[in-house]
């Protein structure tokens, strides 16, 4: 059916314009098919059910009274060229095809500086489009008139190429760069923009610096792919970054910014963020973070993610996984010229006010370069996980940092830091000692230098001490000391310490001789302690080097001591006399010092044998009773069966890392062997192994290496009694063979060797120890308390102890020292004694000061202290649970003359 359009036909025939010859057009119709024709001179369309839809050939409206180029349409309030806005409109065919192509040969920089600053006044902010495609840029891209959107489609890629030549006034440099009259611009992802750093090394190198820094730094540059110069309520929003020379994202002075959703790779950093209110940071990945390119130095900062002077701001989830930073150029015979820090910082976190961070994670920082297989010199050869220096009402939570030399360092007022995990994975070593490494410190605010002063030295210091600094809630392993305070009025709880190189906790204070250059002297003074568990520590549980003015309950330390070098304070609770400052006022209750790993435990290890090294790798059969940074004995486990010493160093599941001395040989022949009985086949094709006459569930036990044809191989599952699941398997086929394994016992050894080591000492006094029922010491510790009359408080009185011994014979009792005071309710003992014996004794008991029998001085003893020999703890061998007893192992009263120190309190009625 046909419908003619008469009507539509005259209005054209007004609209047409002249031809050389006239011509008359057939009549308009609407076919079948919903064509709109004029015959088949011409079609204008198509009719959609109600619809009417015009696609001409070419629309051109001219003339006086038109309404001019149809790009000036108004569409919803938008002109029609911001509905439609591709950078590609704007570029020549040549240059579409080269961008489409995605050869990236012909640069397009004026043509986005042009779109960039196209704006028009009173009408809405232009938007520039990036299609998928490979974009060269020479110039830097300044939005600087007003504000624009920039939207880079999945695909664009906008890279600096050969061709840009850096100059003394590009020192704040970006691919993209918005200036203040740019106010509310955004860049939205997901695309790309590309620093092309590898290209362009040698140009950017060539540049003329300055020095800085006093003569120590050449000028560290803020060359970056994103620069936001003090522009405000600015979106960067799901673009990524990669190759970037020096930073990510710069941001400087810009209010309200708005940045998230960035990924950011093999760039020099990833973000610095300074001198903002209310801004927002969230969802950030980088990933291979660090200043070297082709082995080249770039002078930069030496920090992946920095924010500094932030006015109510907030910070979530950053993520760094690889870092590494170069401190020197390597120009000259030494390590050449100072380019940056000789550390380094995951997070650096600078002067902070009202600020939220959640969710900070950091991994593999290393001073091995890409493609290096050994560290570099001229690295930097410390790091901190996060440096808050300076931060005021801030919080950070549900923190991870991973293999840092320096987990997180604190420093203001009013900072919290809470639910955290810190794994140092003994990365502390070489710079500038293990001792000197830590998972948490607290400093007085300012300690440590500006990052974000350009015009870096060492001596900007404070002389203000840190004050309400909160920790709480979390892990510390396999660094220096777990936690180290170096100011006052902190408060520490539900932190778990353990398997460090140094102490579990550590107050160390900054004394005059262990202060940095230009700070003054502060004390720990005013410390909070609770529920605190130090386990597994090279030197003592809990180490006052200083402090005053300490409160702790619920303290716990067990088995530290475990670093040979450490012997001397390896003590659960240790003062160290004469040294930081004054000791006094510290009163620690509800505290348990222990050690448990004088014993032979359940667990087996098995291992391939014959490997001479350092470290090595054992799969073990019940690691849950072993811990990190136990030092162990592996018996038998040496050539002609003899024991090696060696420090656990990775536990996971059944796989347990350990350490020894070098070249220490791994034999194995000593151990228990296990013939399995039948044959085994393996069929070669896959991780399957199957016997013949065999009973692997019940001879197998545990994780073993099968020896198999003279190589060994670790057995993933037992299957059946006839079926075996390997981890690693033979390189081909076997039949008919016979197979064993062996498996090694491990040995704890001693390490605390007291539960509170207390001398005499000037700089300690008034130091209070315990409710009755839970300050004794338990497990093998040489002692409960060791004492110097004149560490405690003073009221102290010395009396003679009444000691006698049950089912021992030939027993005598040298020297000996006793004391006494009564603590509220509690009576209290310490002392010593010199045993002899003939027989080794089972038990002695310290009979109670004269004048404390029932009735007597004040209320007569409760619980099991009443008894009618009255005795307040002994010693045993073959214990006694009748009593509260320390126990004496053949190790420790190896011969007849050895001192025994005991002590505890019992409760008056």
């Amino acid at each position: 059916m046909k419908r003619f359009l008469a009507s539509f036909s005259v209005l054209l025939a007004f609209a047409a314009p002249t031809f050389a010859q006239t011509r008359a057009l057939p009549p308009g119709e609407i076919r079948a098919n919903g064509d709109i024709t004029f015959g088949n001179a011409l079609k204008l369309g198509k009719r959609e059910g109600n619809k009417t839809v015009i696609t001409p050939d070419t629309l051109q409206i001219l003339g006086p009274g038109s309404t001019g180029p149809a790009d000036n349409f108004s569409v919803g309030g938008a002109m029609l060229r911001d509905v439609t806005p591709s950078i590609l409109s704007r570029l020549t065919p040549a240059q579409i095809a080269d961008v489409r192509s995605g050869a990236g040969s012909l640069d397009v920089s004026d043509a986005i500086i042009a779109a960039l600053n196209s704006c028009t006044a009173g009408g809405p902010p232009p938007t520039v489009q990036f299609p998928a495609g490979r974009y060269r840029v020479t110039k830097e891209l300044v939005a600087q008139t007003c504000t624009v959107n920039i939207v880079l489609d999945a695909g664009a890629d906008i890279f600096l190429g050969a061709g840009f030549t850096p100059n003394a006034t590009t020192y704040n440099f970006g691919i993209f760069r918005f200036m203040p009259s740019a106010k509310g611009s955004s860049i939205r992802g997901p695309g790309t923009i590309d620093g092309n750093r590898g290209a362009l090394i040698d140009a950017y190198l060539a540049t003329p610096r300055s020095v800085q820094g006093n003569g120590l730094y050449v000028q560290r540059d803020f060359w970056s792919c994103i620069h936001i110069d003090a522009t405000p309520d600015v979106t960067i929003d799901g673009v990524k970054l990669k190759n970037c020379m020096t930073f990510g994202i710069v941001h400087f002075a810009g209010d309200r910014a708005r940045l998230r959703n960035i990924v950011v790779t093999d760039s020099s950093a990833i973000l610095n963020s300074i001198s903002s209110f209310n801004t927002s940071i969230a969802d950030f990945a980088g990933y291979n973070i660090g200043n070297s390119v082709n082995g080249k130095a770039i002078p930069s900062f030496t920090y992946p993610f920095g924010v500094g002077d932030c006015y109510s701001c907030t910070v979530s989830n950053i993520s760094i996984k690889g870092s590494y930073y170069l401190a020197y150029d390597g120009t000259s015979s030494s390590k050449g010229t100072r380019i940056g820090d000789p550390y380094s910082a995951g997070f650096a976190l600078q002067r902070l006010y009202n600020t939220t961070i959640t969710g900070l994670s950091a991994s593999g920082f290393s001073t091995t370069l890409p493609g290096q297989s050994a560290p570099d010199a001229r690295a930097t050869q410390a790091a901190w996980g996060v440096n808050c220096d300076n931060c005021y009402d801030t919080t950070i939570t549900n923190t991870n940092f991973q293999g840092y030399y320096w987990g997180a360092l604190l420093a203001g007022s009013r900072v919290t830091f809470t639910n955290f995990v810190i794994d140092g994975q003994y990365n502390v070593a070489p710079y500038p000692g293990a001792e000197s490494a830590f998972g948490i410190k607290t400093n007085p605010s300012g300690q440590i230098r500006a990052f974000f002063n350009s015009d870096s030295t060492f001596d900007h210091y404070s002389n203000k001490n840190s004050d309400n600094i909160i920790v709480s809630n979390g892990t510390v392993t396999r660094t220096g000391d777990g936690v180290s305070l170096a100011s006052s009025n902190v408060s520490l709880s539900n932190i778990r310490s353990i398997g460090n190189k140094s102490g579990g906790f550590a107050f160390w204070g900054n004394a005059s001789n262990i202060s940095y250059p230009g700070s003054a002297p502060f004390p720990v003074d005013n410390v909070n302690l609770s529920g605190l568990y130090s386990a597994y520590n090279g030197g003592g549980g809990f180490t006052w080097n200083t402090g005053t003015n300490h409160r702790g309950s619920n303290l716990v330390s067990l088995n530290n001591g475990q670093e040979s070098f450490l012997t001397n304070i390896s003590a659960g609770f240790f003062w160290n006399a004469g040294f930081g400052g004054d000791k006094r006022n510290i009163s620690i209750s509800d505290w348990t010092a222990e050690d448990t790993q004088n014993r032979a435990y359940t667990t087996k290890v098995s291992f391939v044998p014959g490997t001479s090294q350092g470290k090595r790798t054992l799969i073990a059969s019940n690691s849950s009773e072993l811990s990190i940074g136990q030092r162990i004995k592996l018996k038998a486990a040496g050539p002609s069966g003899a024991d090696i010493t060696a420090k656990i160093i990775d536990i996971t599941d059944d796989i347990m890392g350990i350490e020894t001395a070098a070249g220490a040989a791994f034999d194995g022949t000593g151990c228990a062997a296990t013939n399995l009985s039948g044959t085994v086949t393996y069929p070669g094709s896959s991780n399957l192994l199957n016997g013949t006459g065999t009973s692997f569930l019940s001879q197998i036990k545990g994780p073993v290496y099968l020896l198999l044809n003279g190589g060994y191989y670790k057995v993933g599952s037992v299957v059946s009694d006839t079926v075996l699941q390997l981890d690693s398997v033979p390189p081909g086929a076997i039949s008919g063979a016979s197979a064993s394994y062996r498996q090694c016992g491990i040995e704890g050894i001693r390490s605390q060797n007291y539960g509170v080591q207390l001398p005499a000492s000037s700089d300690i006094s008034d130091v209070s120890l315990g409710a009755a029922s839970s300050q004794r010491a338990k497990g093998n510790v040489t002692a409960n308390i060791s004492a110097a009359t004149a560490s405690l408080a003073d009221d102290w009185t010395l009396y003679t102890a009444n000691i006698t011994f049950v089912d021992g014979t030939g027993v005598t009792v040298g020297d000996r020292q006793s004391r006494y005071r009564v603590e509220g309710k509690d009576l209290c003992v310490n002392g010593y004694a010199q045993i002899g014996y003939s027989a080794a004794p089972t038990l002695f008991n310290v009979f109670l000061p004269s004048g404390f029998a029932a009735g007597a001085m004040g209320g007569s003893l409760t619980g099991a202290n009443t008894t009618t020999r009255n005795r307040l703890l002994g010693v045993a061998v073959n214990g006694d649970t009748g009593v509260s007893m320390i126990p004496i192992t053949g190790s420790l009263m190896g011969g007849s003359g050895q001192y025994v120190q005991y002590g505890g309190c019992v409760a008056l009625q």
